[in-house]
């Protein structure tokens, strides 16, 4: 990380997510989730503009919407039926 990314006010400022909108601050994420900064993953390098979240592709715009009523989960049978 660059010399400006190291400052502890760097690490704490409140930032605004550009895709989904969170507040967060760079520090929460690099004490649980510090490999995440470097190669593959690369935060190191989105970490001023975007949450972890959606820097992974996880983020909450990155899943369809759930129709009414649908829970989100899938619902598995077990053992398959062979009717």
């Amino acid at each position: 990380m660059t010399q400006a990314h190291n400052s502890m006010d760097h690490f704490q400022e409140n930032r605004s997510c550009k895709e989904c909108g969170v507040t967060y601050t760079i520090g929460q994420f690099y004490e649980s989730c510090s490999s995440n900064f470097d190669p593959p993953d690369r935060y190191s390098d989105g970490c001023d503009d975007y949450c972890l979240a959606c820097w992974l592709g996880v983020g909450p715009n990155d899943f369809p919407p759930m129709e009414d009523g649908d829970s989100g989960a899938t619902e598995f049978v077990y053992p398959p039926y062979k009717g």
